[in-house]
């Protein structure tokens, strides 16, 4: 899944997009009651701010009506493990 550049771009140090720290990070994308798990890989430059490009894969998980959509995302964070 790619994040719109205005969101992708500030998390890039020295301009080295492969160093961007949101790259890996797990997210839910969910619509119309479905959801589905993206990983973040690159940046979209035709995206606006607060848009993404979803893999057709992972857009295909969803019944939909047109190739513009609002949804709800939500960070996935891994738990550590309890060292008690």
């Amino acid at each position: 899944m790619a994040l719109s550049y205005a969101d992708f771009d500030p998390y890039t140090p020295n301009g080295n997009p492969n160093n961007n720290s949101l790259c890996g990070k797990k997210l839910r994308a969910s619509y119309n009651g479905k959801s589905v798990d993206v990983t973040v890989v690159d940046r979209c430059t035709g995206c606006a701010s607060g848009s993404l490009d979803l893999s057709p894969t992972a857009f295909r998980k969803w019944i939909f009506e047109a190739g513009v959509m609002e949804i709800e995302l939500t960070i996935l964070v891994a738990q550590r493990p309890s060292l008690i």
